[in-house]
């Protein structure tokens, strides 16, 4: 499947017997009130102006989406403030997500120029990766092509740190997470 919906509705053959199941998406209702941003983002200063940013994941319910801005805005400022020359970024459990989350959230902070981080794609188009872009198409097609956009890094210069950034990943590592792999290598 790609990318999420509220729910899926699945008929499930067996036989002559037709069962109706309904799954509901990763994010439902019900997990409003369960997470806050801390159960996925951490960070600190280390010995040797070194700073530690820990995030599990690049995908949250659109009420924790400002919350993780925020918290990345707020740990680059940190840092800065207590004068750390390189990040480690620990992605070891983190499957992926929205690749928006690392192009506004890291990249800007760490790169220092624009750099693509792919050069083809294939999506199913949902309402947020049309919004997104730059995929254009009908909701629910299935669509591929070069990809040419270049992530920008710009905006951000007072809080780039000077040093380097080292990225964690591990076998839970995936998808997105790969990208920002991609984007830190050509920093």
């Amino acid at each position: 499947m790609f990318g999420d919906s509220d729910a899926y509705h699945f008929e499930i053959y067996s036989g002559s017997k037709r069962r109706e199941i309904l799954v509901d998406g990763v994010f439902g209702e019900s997990d409003k009130s369960t997470f806050t941003i801390d159960d996925f983002l951490s960070r600190k200063v280390l010995n040797n102006n070194i700073g530690y940013l820990r995030i599990d994941r690049f995908y949250y319910p659109p009420y924790l989406e400002e919350s993780f801005f925020k918290f990345m805005e707020e740990t680059w400022l940190a840092f800065k403030q207590a004068k750390v020359q390189d990040v480690i970024i620990d992605v070891r459990t983190n499957p992926g997500g929205t690749d928006h989350y690392w192009q506004r959230g890291i990249s800007p902070y760490v790169a220092s120029k624009p750099f693509p981080f792919i050069s083809k794609y294939k999506i199913r188009l949902t309402e947020r990766n049309l919004t997104l872009g730059p995929a254009k198409g009908e909701l629910g097609a299935i669509v591929d092509g070069p990809y040419e956009p270049l992530i920008p890094v710009s905006g951000k210069e007072n809080q780039k740190l000077p040093g380097k950034a080292y990225l964690l990943m591990g076998p839970m590592s995936y998808s997105s997470t790969i990208f920002v792999s991609n984007g830190i290598s050509r920093c």
